[in-house]
């Protein structure tokens, strides 16, 4: 085992140790109180620009070290955290004047153009971040075919284009035969 290895499993036997010599039962125990404190918390959660991001380090640790029999149980508390935030997201984004665009402000022109498509990308980047990392990563991500094929299927960003396009014109309250009108012609998915 190499030397920093040994140093830094030692430090964090000795963390530990002092952690239970001043009443924590557990080091969870420790970091729960330390990110119910409020000054301690934004501190350690800052983001800071050109620097990894911490808390990022730590969930991945968390993933690859969990025990087997726990993981399931790590994967569903995290998924339900991340499904509240998007959640939330997504009702704020509902009464947001932006995304609100009456059925005859969405034209073939605006839908065709470079800018009405830029306009709604910004749009869903700003006030929905999570669920549009969410969403690009599905229906981006690599599939059975391409793992096999060992290659990247093309068009795949057109069909996730669609498929936003399609969750905008619904989400900004285009009737079903506007948006299977959109489908016909080639930029949204149908409303079924």
């Amino acid at each position: 085992m190499p030397r920093t290895k040994l140093v830094f499993d030692e430090k964090v036997t000795a963390a530990i140790e002092v952690l239970h010599d001043i009443g924590y039962r557990s080091p969870n125990e420790f970091v729960l109180a330390f990110y119910h404190s409020e000054g301690h918390a934004a501190q350690a959660l800052r983001y800071q620009e050109n620097a990894s991001y911490i808390p990022s380090s730590i969930l991945q640790a968390w993933s690859q070290n969990s025990p087997k029999e726990s993981r399931n149980h790590l994967n569903s508390a995290i998924t339900q955290a991340a499904t509240d935030i998007i959640v939330a997201e997504l009702l704020k984004a509902c009464r947001d004047p932006t995304l609100q665009l009456s059925a005859a402000g969405i034209t073939v022109p605006f839908l065709t153009s470079d800018f009405g498509l830029d306009q709604i990308k910004c749009s869903y980047d700003t006030l929905l971040p999570c669920f549009t990392i969410l969403l690009s990563s599905v229906i981006t991500a690599t599939n059975d075919y391409e793992h096999k094929k060992n290659t990247e299927k093309i068009g795949k960003d057109v069909m996730a284009i669609r498929i936003i396009m399609g969750l905008f014109l619904a989400s900004s309250g285009v009737g079903w035969q506007a948006i299977d009108i959109f489908n016909h012609m080639g930029v949204s998915y149908t409303w079924i």
